[in-house]
């Protein structure tokens, strides 16, 4: 299970101005955390459906776009995904 950043990942932050990533930690993902959380969160407080797909599409975007970057390999992104899911739901279910 690799948890470190791919090999030639670099400029993985928000303004892509820090450099080289390869080999620091990895996992999870916490940009794949942090969108999936505010995705599902809010999925579950709309009915409207096209407020899901756009959020639905919202998630999925930031998440290939990790990938594309090299910033996270598909498992960092997955393990990231699913922590921002069960968090939200938790969160949604506690408040």
């Amino acid at each position: 299970f690799p948890v470190t950043i791919p090999i030639g990942a670099s400029n993985c932050n928000l303004l892509c101005n820090d450099g080289n990533q390869s080999g620091l930690p990895g996992m999870p993902s916490s940009h794949s955390a942090q969108v999936a959380f505010f995705s599902s969160f809010y999925i579950q407080q709309t009915h409207n459906i096209y407020i899901k797909i756009i959020l639905l599409g919202y998630a999925i975007i930031v998440m290939y776009s990790r990938y594309i970057k090299r910033c996270h390999t598909f498992k960092q992104i997955f393990v990231g995904a699913i922590l921002g899911i069960c968090l939200s739901y938790l969160t949604v279910r506690h408040l």
